[in-house]
Protein backbone atom coordinates (compact mmCIF):
# COMPACT_ATOMS: atom_id res chain seq x y z
CA UNK A 1 0.00 0.00 0.00
CA UNK A 2 1.06 3.27 -0.55
CA UNK A 3 2.31 6.02 2.20
CA UNK A 4 -0.28 9.09 1.25
CA UNK A 5 -3.21 9.76 3.03
CA UNK A 6 -6.30 8.61 2.09
CA UNK A 7 -8.59 10.99 -0.16
CA UNK A 8 -5.81 12.06 -2.05
CA UNK A 9 -5.65 9.83 -4.96
CA UNK A 10 -5.43 12.44 -7.69
CA UNK A 11 -2.15 12.76 -6.18
CA UNK A 12 -0.59 9.54 -6.76
CA UNK A 13 1.55 8.44 -9.24
CA UNK A 14 -0.19 6.18 -12.48
CA UNK A 15 0.16 2.66 -12.13
CA UNK A 16 3.28 1.25 -13.04
CA UNK A 17 3.19 -1.69 -15.46
CA UNK A 18 4.30 -4.47 -13.72
CA UNK A 19 7.27 -6.63 -13.77
CA UNK A 20 7.51 -9.86 -15.46
CA UNK A 21 6.60 -12.57 -13.35
CA UNK A 22 5.01 -10.86 -10.76
CA UNK A 23 1.13 -10.76 -10.61
CA UNK A 24 -0.63 -6.89 -10.23
CA UNK A 25 -2.56 -6.21 -7.97
CA UNK A 26 -6.11 -5.96 -8.78
CA UNK A 27 -6.85 -1.60 -9.10
CA UNK A 28 -9.39 -0.20 -7.88
CA UNK A 29 -11.01 2.97 -10.41
CA UNK A 30 -10.63 6.09 -8.40
CA UNK A 31 -13.36 8.13 -6.46
CA UNK A 32 -14.34 11.39 -7.82
CA UNK A 33 -14.61 14.45 -5.48
CA UNK A 34 -18.04 15.22 -4.74
CA UNK A 35 -18.88 18.54 -6.05
CA UNK A 36 -22.55 19.12 -5.12
CA UNK A 37 -23.29 21.61 -2.93
CA UNK A 38 -25.67 21.94 0.08
CA UNK A 39 -28.49 23.96 -0.74
CA UNK A 40 -28.58 26.33 2.21
CA UNK A 41 -25.14 26.82 2.92
CA UNK A 42 -23.40 28.38 6.31
CA UNK A 43 -20.44 30.84 6.46
CA UNK A 44 -18.83 30.33 8.40
CA UNK A 45 -19.05 26.75 8.96
CA UNK A 46 -21.30 26.05 12.44
CA UNK A 47 -18.84 25.11 15.06
CA UNK A 48 -19.97 22.98 18.07
CA UNK A 49 -21.39 25.28 20.76
CA UNK A 50 -19.45 25.69 24.35
CA UNK A 51 -20.13 27.58 26.97
CA UNK A 52 -18.37 31.01 27.10
CA UNK A 53 -16.24 32.20 29.65
CA UNK A 54 -18.24 35.11 32.48
CA UNK A 55 -16.73 38.49 32.01
CA UNK A 56 -13.84 39.00 34.02
CA UNK A 57 -14.16 43.03 35.46
CA UNK A 58 -11.10 44.51 37.48
CA UNK A 59 -12.40 44.95 41.26
CA UNK A 60 -12.15 48.56 42.15
CA UNK A 61 -13.43 50.86 45.25
CA UNK A 62 -17.31 51.77 44.92
CA UNK A 63 -16.46 55.02 46.55
CA UNK A 64 -13.22 55.64 44.71
CA UNK A 65 -14.92 54.50 41.34
CA UNK A 66 -17.86 57.14 41.97
CA UNK A 67 -15.94 59.88 43.08
CA UNK A 68 -14.01 59.58 39.69
CA UNK A 69 -17.21 59.76 37.93
CA UNK A 70 -18.04 62.76 39.53
CA UNK A 71 -15.20 64.59 38.67
CA UNK A 72 -15.59 66.51 35.54
CA UNK A 73 -13.42 65.43 32.79
CA UNK A 74 -11.61 69.34 31.27
CA UNK A 75 -8.36 70.42 30.79
CA UNK A 76 -7.31 72.91 33.57
CA UNK A 77 -6.88 76.46 31.51
CA UNK A 78 -4.04 78.78 31.91
CA UNK A 79 -5.21 81.84 33.62
CA UNK A 80 -4.78 84.52 30.84
CA UNK A 81 -2.10 87.40 31.75
CA UNK A 82 -3.01 90.46 32.57
CA UNK A 83 -0.38 93.30 33.38
CA UNK A 84 -1.19 94.94 36.83
CA UNK A 85 -3.30 98.48 36.75
CA UNK A 86 -1.75 101.37 37.69
CA UNK A 87 -3.23 102.84 40.87
CA UNK A 88 -3.94 106.41 40.46
CA UNK A 89 -2.98 108.35 43.41
CA UNK A 90 -4.74 111.58 42.19
CA UNK A 91 -7.73 110.95 45.10
CA UNK A 92 -4.83 110.43 47.32
CA UNK A 93 -3.50 114.19 46.61
CA UNK A 94 -6.43 115.62 46.71
CA UNK A 95 -8.09 114.06 49.91
CA UNK A 96 -4.08 115.61 51.44
CA UNK A 97 -5.03 118.89 50.09
CA UNK A 98 -8.61 119.01 50.96
CA UNK A 99 -7.33 118.04 54.71
CA UNK A 100 -4.61 120.42 54.47
CA UNK A 101 -7.08 123.49 53.70
CA UNK A 102 -9.70 122.46 56.49
CA UNK A 103 -6.64 122.21 58.82
CA UNK A 104 -5.39 126.21 57.80
CA UNK A 105 -8.90 127.02 57.95
CA UNK A 106 -9.44 125.83 61.66
CA UNK A 107 -6.08 127.02 62.74
CA UNK A 108 -6.77 130.61 61.38
CA UNK A 109 -10.44 130.42 62.36
CA UNK A 110 -9.02 129.46 65.59
CA UNK A 111 -6.37 131.95 66.01
CA UNK A 112 -8.92 134.83 64.74
CA UNK A 113 -11.37 134.06 67.73
CA UNK A 114 -8.62 133.94 69.83
CA UNK A 115 -7.12 137.18 68.70
CA UNK A 116 -10.86 138.50 68.80
CA UNK A 117 -11.00 137.40 72.18
CA UNK A 118 -7.70 139.01 73.40
CA UNK A 119 -8.38 141.89 71.55
CA UNK A 120 -11.94 142.44 74.01
CA UNK A 121 -10.23 141.36 77.36
CA UNK A 122 -7.33 143.78 76.76
CA UNK A 123 -9.56 146.63 75.56
CA UNK A 124 -8.87 150.03 77.32
CA UNK A 125 -12.22 149.66 79.08
CA UNK A 126 -11.50 145.95 80.01
CA UNK A 127 -8.25 147.35 81.69
CA UNK A 128 -10.22 150.20 83.37
CA UNK A 129 -12.59 147.72 84.93
CA UNK A 130 -9.45 145.53 85.34
CA UNK A 131 -7.86 148.29 87.62
CA UNK A 132 -11.27 149.05 89.63
CA UNK A 133 -11.42 145.38 90.55
CA UNK A 134 -8.34 145.10 91.41
CA UNK A 135 -8.19 148.04 94.19
CA UNK A 136 -11.51 146.80 95.83
CA UNK A 137 -9.81 143.74 96.42
CA UNK A 138 -7.16 146.10 98.08
CA UNK A 139 -10.13 147.49 99.99
CA UNK A 140 -8.60 150.66 98.17
CA UNK A 141 -12.25 152.09 97.77
CA UNK A 142 -11.01 155.69 97.37
CA UNK A 143 -8.77 154.53 94.43
CA UNK A 144 -12.19 152.66 92.91
CA UNK A 145 -14.00 155.34 93.31
CA UNK A 146 -11.60 157.31 91.03
CA UNK A 147 -12.61 154.92 87.93
CA UNK A 148 -16.37 155.95 88.50
CA UNK A 149 -17.77 158.55 86.34
CA UNK A 150 -18.76 160.64 89.37
CA UNK A 151 -21.41 162.28 87.64
CA UNK A 152 -23.18 159.48 86.18
CA UNK A 153 -22.46 156.86 88.25
CA UNK A 154 -25.33 154.77 89.65
CA UNK A 155 -25.69 152.20 92.23
CA UNK A 156 -28.99 150.37 92.04
CA UNK A 157 -30.45 152.89 89.63
CA UNK A 158 -29.37 155.81 92.96
CA UNK A 159 -26.76 158.29 92.14
CA UNK A 160 -23.69 157.69 94.05
CA UNK A 161 -20.89 159.67 95.70
CA UNK A 162 -17.94 158.58 96.53
CA UNK A 163 -18.79 158.90 100.35
CA UNK A 164 -21.99 156.93 100.05
CA UNK A 165 -19.67 154.28 98.03
CA UNK A 166 -17.21 153.87 100.32
CA UNK A 167 -19.81 153.12 103.54
CA UNK A 168 -21.58 150.72 101.05
CA UNK A 169 -18.24 149.15 100.43
CA UNK A 170 -17.62 148.69 103.74
CA UNK A 171 -20.53 147.25 105.03
CA UNK A 172 -20.42 144.90 102.47
CA UNK A 173 -17.21 143.36 103.69
CA UNK A 174 -18.23 142.79 106.88
CA UNK A 175 -21.33 141.23 106.21
CA UNK A 176 -20.66 138.68 103.09
CA UNK A 177 -16.80 139.30 103.42
CA UNK A 178 -13.79 141.12 101.10
CA UNK A 179 -13.61 140.38 97.39
CA UNK A 180 -10.97 137.47 96.95
CA UNK A 181 -10.91 136.86 93.43
CA UNK A 182 -12.62 137.81 90.26
CA UNK A 183 -12.87 137.09 86.42
CA UNK A 184 -14.75 138.34 83.06
CA UNK A 185 -17.40 135.98 81.82
CA UNK A 186 -18.29 138.39 79.07
CA UNK A 187 -16.84 141.41 77.38
CA UNK A 188 -18.43 143.54 74.75
CA UNK A 189 -18.06 146.59 73.32
CA UNK A 190 -19.88 148.67 70.80
CA UNK A 191 -19.18 151.24 68.33
CA UNK A 192 -22.21 153.58 67.31
CA UNK A 193 -22.67 157.10 65.88
CA UNK A 194 -19.34 158.02 67.49
CA UNK A 195 -20.21 156.94 70.96
CA UNK A 196 -18.05 153.59 72.30
CA UNK A 197 -19.52 151.48 74.97
CA UNK A 198 -18.55 148.34 76.44
CA UNK A 199 -20.54 145.59 78.20
CA UNK A 200 -18.46 143.26 81.28
CA UNK A 201 -19.72 140.53 83.29
CA UNK A 202 -17.98 140.29 86.28
CA UNK A 203 -18.16 136.80 88.27
CA UNK A 204 -17.09 138.31 92.08
CA UNK A 205 -15.86 136.14 94.98
CA UNK A 206 -16.53 136.16 98.44
CA UNK A 207 -15.81 133.66 101.44
CA UNK A 208 -16.28 130.67 98.36
CA UNK A 209 -19.58 132.63 96.91
CA UNK A 210 -19.39 133.60 93.41
CA UNK A 211 -21.78 136.41 91.65
CA UNK A 212 -22.11 138.05 88.59
CA UNK A 213 -21.95 142.06 88.91
CA UNK A 214 -22.67 143.80 85.16
CA UNK A 215 -20.31 146.59 85.15
CA UNK A 216 -20.98 149.67 81.55
CA UNK A 217 -18.07 151.75 80.62
CA UNK A 218 -18.14 154.77 78.55
CA UNK A 219 -15.53 156.41 76.46
CA UNK A 220 -14.80 160.28 77.69
CA UNK A 221 -12.82 162.63 76.58
CA UNK A 222 -10.26 162.10 79.34
CA UNK A 223 -10.49 157.83 79.11
CA UNK A 224 -12.81 155.19 79.65
CA UNK A 225 -15.10 155.76 82.85
CA UNK A 226 -17.55 153.39 84.64
CA UNK A 227 -21.04 154.65 84.56
CA UNK A 228 -23.30 151.98 85.89
CA UNK A 229 -22.40 149.12 88.01
CA UNK A 230 -25.11 147.02 89.70
CA UNK A 231 -22.98 145.30 92.82
CA UNK A 232 -19.98 146.00 94.40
Amino acid sequence: MSNQPPGNEQWQQPPQRPYPGNQPYPQQPPQQPNTSYPSNPQWPPQQPSQPLPPPQFPQEDYGQQQWQQQQPMYLPQQPMYQPPKKKSKTWLWLVAIIVVCLFACGVFAAGGIFLFFQALYNSPGAKVAHSYYTAIEKQDYATAYSFLDADRITLYEHHLTQDAYVQKAKVLDVQEGKVTSYSFSEVGVEFSNGVNTANIIVNVTRKGVTYPVQVQLLQEPNGWKIISIDGI
